[in-house]
């Protein structure tokens, strides 16, 4: 408020306040979730299964995901454009309420992390993962056989829980809550015949 302005005349502080903290908590969960879209997988547990091969993607491969909080949406579109010996080389196009849409260019290491550093072998500080075997989740391709993990990070009010169901170093679903807010992730397209098939 600048001096001299009367009170009446500035908006009700709570209103602000609560509206700036909604839109701050949704940039950081959206944030948050894109960079754990496609996540490492690679601490199978010694499960042996079909679950821990990282999956070998080419030239056109994508990956969609749908990101829902509340009623608000947004889609993350992972295309392979090209692929080396190490690594894929990702385009990434988001569309989102808040920024409309945008294409950025990212190379991902293979069998490695794929699209953050975020390892649920070796967790950040404030951050505790807890493995949960393997689980059976319904896709938009029917039943999937995924790795469960659950992540928690923060303390009382500020703290956050995802579970996060990960097949072939490919995220197929996450949901959690942070601050009363609820958060779905969900791989919703793609043309990879080793998630379709």
């Amino acid at each position: 408020m600048l001096f001299g302005e009367s009170l009446e005349n500035s908006p009700p502080k709570k209103t602000n306040l609560t509206l700036i903290a909604v839109l701050a908590v949704i940039v950081v969960v959206i944030v948050i979730a894109a960079a754990l879209v496609l996540s490492n997988s690679d601490g199978g547990n010694g499960t042996g299964s079909d679950t821990d091969t990282a999956m070998a993607m080419e030239i056109g491969d994508f990956l969609e995901y749908t990101i829902s909080m509340g009623d608000m949406q947004q889609t993350i579109r992972y295309t392979v454009m090209d692929v080396t010996q190490t690594s894929y080389i990702m385009n990434v196009t988001t569309n989102s309420p808040f920024g409309g849409t945008t294409y950025f260019e990212q190379e991902w290491p293979k069998n490695d992390t794929m699209g953050s550093d975020f390892d649920f072998d070796n967790p950040p500080t404030g951050v505790t993962v807890q493995y949960k075997g393997v689980a059976t989740i319904t896709t938009e391709w029917g039943s999937r056989s995924a790795h469960h993990y659950e992540v928690t990070s923060g303390e009382g009010d500020a703290s956050a829980t995802m579970q996060f169901w990960i097949k072939n170093n490919i995220l197929l679903q996450s949901e959690g809550t942070s601050m009363d807010i609820s958060l779905v992730v969900e791989l919703t397209d793609t043309n990879i015949p080793g998630i379709t098939g």
